[in-house]
């Protein structure tokens, strides 16, 4: 009777397991289907937004580096 109880067990252990592994490639599917179908295209406020950046830092994307040179880091008493 112990055999038979272990073997349930590690078999419901298994269809877990497989189980997740199923809804994992699903969801991942699903994911490339919408990647592959929906085109993403900027919002005309974001187009403005853009326009703005290119006026203060022209032809550049801010990396990390001069995100962290123009922040500060002292909490409220920075307001």
């Amino acid at each position: 009777m112990d055999l038979s109880l272990e073997f349930l067990q590690n078999a419901q252990v298994v269809i877990t397991f497989v189980a997740f592994v199923a809804l994992t490639v699903a969801i991942w599917l699903v994911a490339e289907c919408k990647y592959l179908f929906i085109k993403f295209e900027h919002s005309p406020e974001e187009e403005e937004g853009w326009k703005e950046m290119d006026e203060h830092y022209p032809g550049k994307e801010l990396s990390i580096r001069d995100i962290l040179k123009n922040s500060t880091f002292r909490g409220f008493s920075a307001v």
